[in-house]
């Protein structure tokens, strides 16, 4: 077989000012009209070695990307385009082989490899601005800059010596072992999974020689240059990040799921799952966007009694503690919220003044020097220190939490056609969150649903 795919982007952009009311054209966060094409062709395969015993299964893909954005697409400000032209073509063979062995009736080993290939993005290639790790910058809209990748992905990055370039793809060795049971009153299987990522896409700080302030990254001015060369713009308290191909990274892990039937109404079911991601470079969790999941499982009891127009299940969400996060991670504003000395300081002289947090003990409007939160009867620095220490910025989660949720759901067919099922979730209303969600997970909530079929 083969396929085709073919995207462009349509994302003209303007900076409006409610001063001036006006408008001026301003960088989209990826080039307007960038395309890219990908497509591919393949062949696969199932090979009954020993009837009802082995089995082998095999694919064969060859994939290409092609990505554009031209200039000319651009409005010229100042006599010059916002983004300049770009390309990039790459192609990879990409494939599987498998075999599952079945010694007994009822219980299989399988054994599967898996080569992958990905290309490099529109999101990848063209991203300029901010988003939810912070701003960021596309490789070509620095070129003569003098830039490096730096080691990781917050203030304390420092020059890995290897120059900003245009990304490679990502290319996975995937090899998982499978046990599967499945008799009776009982199925269950455990999979053990390693996936070895070569030339992995993370983002990272980027690094510029000393005296990069006043330079622009877009539409935005570098304000701030640490002495290690990360830089800083107004949108963001975290350094500009920039996507590199560094390193490369291994994730490991196994999966178990289970099914019983304890009776003829009652069925027990489960999941647990667990990953762990590290640089192979240096052991660290690798800046991969969106982060390693924590471990995680999942456990329902449902009673479904034969002959009857009904069903009730409870069920539970159960998600352990995640400690191991990224620099990436800890600098994302959705997970570790970075606060910096000058955000605490804005805060302090604007949004807790004006909720009238901050006074001087007799006067909250009064902006003088001695200036307190008066909850605490703290100055600004020593709100600074407190939250700070002596750092310059620090994420304000520097792990999340686990969280179990209790759940339960029901239904009652009512005729042929029609049915009611009510879910009651999170039922101790947990406050929780995961990697890159940016705000907690839904409180108590009750929902009611009426399905009519014809």
């Amino acid at each position: 077989g083969a396929d085709f795919y073919r995207e462009r982007v349509d994302a003209p952009a303007f900076t409006f000012s409610p001063t001036r009311n006006s408008s001026i054209a301003s960088r989209p966060r990826v080039p307007n009209r960038a395309r890219n094409l990908s497509y591919g062709f393949f062949a696969q395969d199932t090979f009954e070695l020993i009837p009802r015993k082995l089995r082998l299964s095999t694919a064969l893909r060859y994939s290409v990307s092609s990505y554009e954005s031209r200039a000319s697409n651009s409005p010229l400000v100042n006599g010059r385009p916002l983004f300049p032209d770009d390309s990039l073509r790459v192609d990879s063979f990409a494939g599987r082989a498998g075999v599952v062995f079945s010694p007994v009736s009822g219980f299989d080993i399988s054994f599967n490899y898996s080569r992958g290939f990905r290309a490099p993005s529109i999101t990848d290639l063209g991203t300029l601005g901010l988003t939810g790790d912070g701003f960021e910058i596309a490789s070509t809209d620095i070129t003569g800059f003098g830039g490096t990748i730096g080691n990781r992905a917050d203030d304390r990055a420092i020059s890995t010596g290897i120059p900003i370039a245009q990304q490679r793809p990502e290319v996975s060795n995937n090899y998982d072992l499978s046990l599967r049971y499945h008799k009776g009153r009982i199925e269950t299987d455990l999979t053990g999974f390693i996936i070895d990522i070569n030339d992995t896409i993370t983002k990272q700080a980027l690094i510029l020689p000393q005296g990069a302030v006043g330079k622009f990254l877009g539409d935005q001015p570098i304000t701030r240059q640490l002495p290690n060369g990360v830089v800083f713009v107004p949108l963001s308290a975290s350094p500009v990040l920039v996507r590199a191909n560094l390193d490369n990274s291994r994730l490991f892990g196994f999966e178990y799921t289970l099914q019983a039937r304890i009776s003829n109404s009652l069925l027990l079911g489960g999941n647990f799952t667990y990953i762990r991601a590290k640089d192979k470079t240096t052991g660290l969790p690798p800046n991969i966007e969106g982060g390693t999941p924590a471990p995680a499982g999942f456990i329902s009891l449902r009673y479904t009694p034969q002959r009857k127009r009904y069903w009730v299940e409870v069920y539970s969400s159960l998600v352990y503690r995640q400690e191991r996060l990224s620099s990436l991670d800890l600098a994302d504003r959705r997970t570790g919220a970075t606060r910096s000395r000058t955000s605490i300081a804005n805060f302090f002289n604007n949004g807790a003044r004006f909720q009238g947090l901050v006074g001087n003990g007799m006067d909250r409007i009064a902006g003088t020097a001695d200036d307190i939160l008066l909850p605490t009867g703290e100055t600004l620095a020593q709100v600074q220190s407190r939250l700070l220490g002596n750092n310059t910025s620090a994420p304000l989660f520097p792990r999340l939490p686990g969280y179990g949720l209790i759940n339960a759901r029901g239904g009652i067919r009512i005729n042929e056609n029609s049915n009611i099922s009510i879910d009651f979730e999170n039922i101790a209303d947990k406050s929780y969150r995961g990697i890159s969600w940016g705000i907690d997970g839904p409180g108590r909530s009750l929902t009611v649903r009426y399905t009519y079929k014809f």
